[in-house]
């Protein structure tokens, strides 16, 4: 930008940018560059204001958050009125004896309207307004709590899985926060292909030490198939998915969650390589 601008006079308005701050503090930046120019009309410098957006794109993140919930959840009730009629004839139906093609159907459509039901309740946990109930926990003790659930999954019984880090008193929503930690795990999990050799899934957990925003830092990492860089601005973005059976609202949740508290959340993702999840509390 300072080339372009130094060269061709090319302004810019609040460019924003993502920068690391101390090697750990994540900031947004907006940045405004305009040209100094002499009095034969040339181009002699570069003025440029760094304007810290940080507190002001997680405003409005919350807010985007809250519009779409506004906007969309009375949609989705009428979605889920609709399964559960549905469903309700589907019951009917199978009260009769049925030649096996229709039972196999009805099957089916069982099945589906399952799925779906799932993934409106996951929608309209999402959209809806919540109400923080914040109490001492043990972030430690979560973390184990959500890894020995996940470890009961008969689809993850290849994935070795570990805790690392102290354990740290948190005051937070332990519900919420276990609905976060459990999205995390499974999308970490399901990274991993189920006739991968050495799939592994870590968990670790630091105190931050200089950082005025946040106090702990949560990893949640994978060496799975990882997210093509292209994906990585749509992560957080509602029913965006890769996954031929995912809802896409597993890491929107998560967002909502941690923005909630206070904090952010941050993926690095290699394809290949696996994907590393970083939660600031």
């Amino acid at each position: 930008m300072v080339e372009s601008c130094l060269q061709r006079g090319q302004r810019f308005h609040r460019i924003e940018i993502e920068a690391l701050v101390g090697g750990q503090q994540q900031k947004t930046l907006g940045i405004s560059l305009s040209p100094i120019k002499s009095a034969k009309d040339e181009i002699s410098g570069a003025i440029c204001l760094i304007s810290d957006l940080t507190e002001l794109a997680a405003l409005q993140r919350q807010e985007g958050l809250a519009f779409l919930g506004e906007m969309s959840a009375g949609i989705a009730h009428e979605f889920k009125n609709s399964l559960a009629t549905i469903s309700g004839y589907v019951q009917l139906a199978a009260t009769d004896a049925l030649p096996p093609a229709v039972e196999n159907s009805l099957n089916m459509i069982r099945r589906e309207t399952s799925q779906l039901t799932s993934t409106i309740n996951k929608f309209l946990n999402f959209a809806k307004p919540q109400q923080l109930n914040r109490q001492p926990l043990n972030l430690g003790q979560l973390l184990r709590d959500s890894l020995d659930e996940i470890r009961r999954d008969t689809r993850f019984q290849h994935i070795e899985y570990s805790l690392e880090g102290t354990a740290r008193s948190y005051a937070g929503d332990e519900s919420l926060l276990r609905s976060a930690f459990n999205n995390l795990l499974l999308n970490a999990s399901e990274a991993i292909e189920a006739d991968a050799k050495g799939g592994q899934v870590s968990c670790t957990l630091l105190d931050l030490v200089g950082d005025r925003s946040h106090k702990t830092l949560v990893k949640v990492s994978d060496n799975g198939s990882g997210i093509p860089p292209e994906n990585l601005p749509r992560i957080f973005v509602p029913f965006f998915t890769s996954k031929s059976s995912g809802s896409g609202l597993g890491l929107a949740i998560v967002q909502k969650i941690v923005l909630m508290h206070d904090g952010r959340v941050e993926v690095e993702s290699s394809p290949g390589e696996g994907t590393c999840v970083n939660v600031y509390l």
